[in-house]
């Protein structure tokens, strides 16, 4: 990859390979694929894909790995479209040449940093995102990180393999698409959530007191220490009904 310049945001933009952009996985909180808008923009290149050679944007992040180790995550986060063309044009067997394309990329902390630099980019307001269910979980995933990530050390809700007492953003935002969350319901399903997680800690220290020797005493008094019950109980998913 070849830095090119840096923007006032502390962005970047680079010069990399196509068959290198199309190895990036897209980002889950973009949009749902168009598949017309990809046969539309196929169809418009036709065989000149180098002609999409521009508009994508990257993000990173970091995120835990299997074993729990911290690692980079990298996301396209805008030109999922273009990109789908050319994993369409390069996927096997495919023996035509690479060639260079132009990417801004940004490094984020927390996936509420990714969605409001995602909004940025498009746009996004919101009689934009009230028909897409995607764009919805994201303001809802925005509203409970501000909830329980309240420390950089040691955040809740987490990017990548997590394991308990810690929730996976990625298994959240699946949830709250499955349960067709609304965007008018954003602020008292909040409310509602956060009674629950203080009634549940209340419950696990009487619970851990007279229960200690309980095989998983100790993995709910970690989750008592952090303050966090989200991902020991999921009871709290028939508050999105």
């Amino acid at each position: 990859m070849t830095t090119l310049h840096t923007f006032h945001d502390g962005s970047v933009l680079k010069k990399i390979t196509a068959r290198t952009l199309i190895a990036i996985p897209i980002w889950k909180g973009n949009r749902i694929l168009n598949t017309d808008h990809v046969t539309k923009i196929q169809k418009d290149v036709g065989t000149h894909v180098n002609l999409l050679d521009s508009g994508y944007c990257i993000i990173h992040y970091p995120e835990a790995d299997a074993a729990g180790k911290e690692v980079t995550g990298s996301y396209i986060i805008d030109g999922q479209h273009r990109a789908a063309v050319l994993r369409t044009y390069y996927a096997p067997p495919c023996f035509e040449p690479d060639f260079d394309l132009l990417v801004k990329e940004k490094t984020v902390a927390s996936e509420s940093e990714a969605i409001s630099y995602f909004n940025v980019l498009n746009s996004v307001k919101p009689q934009q995102w009230a028909h897409d269910k995607k764009l919805i979980a994201n303001e809802y995933i925005i509203g409970m990180e501000a909830l329980f990530n309240t420390t950089k050390r040691c955040p809740m809700i987490r990017q990548g393999i997590t394991h308990r007492p810690y929730l996976s953003v990625d298994k959240l935002r699946d949830q709250l698409i499955l349960y067709n969350v609304k965007p008018d319901s954003i602020k008292a399903f909040l409310t509602k959530v956060q009674g629950w997680n203080k009634r549940k800690c209340e419950e696990a220290q009487i619970s851990l007191a007279l229960h200690s020797e309980h095989k998983d005493a100790s993995m709910w008094s970690r989750a008592l220490e952090v303050g966090f019950m989200l991902a020991m109980d999921f009871s709290w998913l028939s508050l999105l009904s």
